[in-house]
C-alpha cells in the first residue's frame, strides 16, 4: 500500500522524493525526511510516471504546477509539530483562547456520542482560519491519508469524498486528476461554505452539505473515499456504509482510511461493509506520526461486486492475517491480542 508520494527512502526516514518539474517537462529529485517506512515501490514508480505525464500539456482544467503536499497543507494553515504543548500554544495564538476552550468543551461532550454536538463542534472548527491550526494536531495522519489515496484515484470519472471538512485533501487530489470530477460532502454547513469560498481550489471540485447517515449526493460514483470520517459514526455505521455502497457504480471502489486501532474494530468494520454489499479487495495499514509517536491507520479497499445470481461474493482477504502482517511491518511486533468488548467498532 502506498503511504507516500513516489520516492526512495531508508529506514531512518531520509528520502529522495521525485516530483514533476514543469520547467523541464520531466522529473526532479528532492531530498527530505519522511519519518515513514517504505511500502510498495512498484506503485511508487507507477504513480510518479502518471503524475509526470499529467504535467504535460493536456486538455482539461489543470494547473500549470501542482503544489507539493507540504506546500498545499501550509497554504491551508496546517503546520507539523512534534510536541503537543507547542502545538497548543501556537493554536491558541492563531484562533484565540475562547475558541480553544469551546472546542475542548465540545470534545468532552461528544465523548457521550451526541451527533448534534459533533456537528456544532465542527461548525466552530470549519470556520475560515480555524481548521488549519486545529487539524495540525493530526498533520501526520492527514499527510499519510492524502498520499495513500492518490494511487487509487482514476484519471477520469466521478469521485466522492465523504466527510471532507473544509476540502483540503479533496482539492489536492483534484489537482492531480484534472479530468475527473470530485465532490466533497460534509454534514457541517460552515465547513462546506469555507470549502466553496476557497479561491485556490481547482474547478473540477465542488462541495455540498450531506449527512452520510441520512444519504449521500446522487451517484453513481466510480470511487468513494473516507479518511477519518466514517468510523466516527459508529452508532449508525451500517446505514452509512449502506449509503456508500448504494452510490457506487457496478465495480466501483470504496477506499477507507479510518482510525480503527484494534483488529476487532477492523473485523467489525469489514463485516458491516460486506453486509452492505461491498467486497474487500485489500487490507493494509499506513503509518504516520502524531507528535513524534508512531501510529497507523488501516486502509480498506472495497469493490461493489454484484454476482449474477445475487448471492454474496466472498472476499479474497484473510483479515486477521493481513492486519497482523501490516502491523508487524510497521511496529516490528505482533499486534495486541483482541479483547472482549461491545459497542463501538474501534
Amino acid at each position: 500500500m502506498v503511504s507516500q508520494l513516489a520516492h526512495q527512502e531508508t529506514l531512518d526516514g531520509d528520502a529522495t522524493e521525485f516530483r514533476p518539474d514543469a520547467t523541464t517537462n520531466g522529473i526532479r529529485a528532492e531530498r527530505r525526511t519522511t519519518g515513514l517506512r517504505p511500502m510498495e515501490c512498484h506503485r511508487f514508480a507507477m504513480e510518479v510516471l502518471m503524475t509526470a505525464t499529467a504535467t504535460r500539456p493536456s486538455p482539461g482544467p489543470t494547473p500549470a504546477i501542482v503544489p507539493s503536499l507540504t506546500e498545499h497543507l501550509a497554504s491551508h494553515g496546517l503546520r507539523e509539530f512534534t510536541d503537543a504543548r507547542k502545538h497548543r500554544r501556537w493554536m491558541r495564538g492563531k484562533i484565540g483562547p475562547e475558541r480553544c476552550w469551546t472546542i475542548d468543551w465540545y470534545r468532552g461532550v461528544i465523548a457521550y456520542g451526541d451527533p448534534e454536538t459533533r456537528v456544532a463542534m465542527y461548525d466552530v472548527i470549519g470556520a475560515p482560519g480555524v481548521f488549519g491550526p486545529v487539524a495540525s494536531e493530526r498533520y501526520g495522519a492527514m499527510r499519510a491519508s492524502a498520499e495513500v489515496v492518490l494511487p487509487f484515484l482514476p484519471a477520469t470519472g466521478r469521485i466522492l469524498d465523504v466527510g471532507c471538512a473544509t476540502g483540503v485533501l479533496t482539492a489536492w487530489w483534484a489537482m492531480h486528476r484534472p479530468r475527473a470530477t470530485f465532490i466533497g460532502c460534509d454534514n457541517t454547513p460552515v465547513a462546506v461554505r469555507t470549502a466553496n469560498e476557497e479561491a485556490t481550489h481547482p474547478v473540477n471540485v465542488s462541495f455540498v452539505v450531506a449527512d452520510a447517515i441520512r444519504g449521500l449526493p446522487d451517484g453513481p460514483f466510480d470511487l468513494v473515499i473516507s479518511t477519518q470520517s466514517v468510523a466516527e459514526n459508529s452508532y449508525d455505521l451500517p446505514d452509512v456504509l449502506g449509503h456508500i455502497a448504494s452510490v457506487l457504480t457496478p465495480g466501483g471502489a470504496y477506499l477507507a482510511v479510518e482510525p480503527l486501532p484494534t483488529v476487532r474494530g477492523v473485523q467489525t468494520f469489514a463485516k458491516l461493509a460486506s453486509d452492505a454489499g461491498m467486497v474487500l479487495q485489500s487490507l493494509d495499514m499506513v503509518p504516520y506520526r502524531m507528535f513524534g509517536a508512531l501510529q497507523a491507520y488501516p486502509v480498506f479497499e472495497y469493490r461493489r461486486v454484484d454476482a449474477a445470481d445475487g448471492s454474496p461474493v466472498a472476499s479474497p482477504v484473510d483479515i486477521a492475517e493481513a492486519y497482523a502482517t501490516a502491523y508487524r511491518d510497521i511496529f516490528g511486533e505482533q499486534p495486541p491480542a483482541p479483547t472482549k468488548s461491545a459497542g463501538s467498532p474501534a
